[in-house]
């Protein structure tokens, strides 16, 4: 059951203390996709962390760059892109390293992977999107 759908735009600054509005913004999509709790909040943890990312790796930690969030409920999946303004992201950092490497850090595109049954990377002229997309169907993922 889809609720009313909240603002499907959400611009924030590079800035850690901003995460929160984004979480928020993720979080209202994914209760308006029909989501329980536990796959909500992992929804929110996921999305979290490509946010983190951005903020620590595309933009090195500078705290006034834009970062705009977009979502949509459409053709059966709830989509989230993440676009920024940073130089491109190089494909064969993107690799990630072994779950069972123990140690922190590497492990964001496990954890969308994990979540998300789509995980594209798209380079723009003036920047980076990510699209991650989820089925309605509420089945967690695995």
């Amino acid at each position: 059951m889809i609720l009313t759908k909240p603002e499907s735009r959400l611009g924030i600054i590079s800035s850690a203390g901003n995460c929160k509005q984004a979480r928020q913004f993720i979080e209202s999509w994914a209760l308006a996709a029909g989501y329980p709790d536990l796959e909500r909040g992992r929804i929110v943890l996921a999305a979290d962390e490509a946010v983190t990312n951005i903020i620590r790796h595309t933009y090195q930690g500078a705290p006034d760059l834009p970062i705009i969030l977009t979502a949509d409920i459409a053709d059966g999946f709830f989509h989230l892109r993440l676009r920024d303004y940073g130089p491109h992201v190089d494909p064969v950092k993107l690799k990630g390293r072994a779950i069972d490497d123990i140690k922190p850090g590497g492990l964001g595109l496990h954890l969308l992977n994990t979540v998300f049954t789509v995980v594209e990377h798209q380079p723009l002229p003036d920047g980076n999107e990510w699209h991650l997309a989820k089925p309605l169907d509420l089945a967690p993922a695995a």
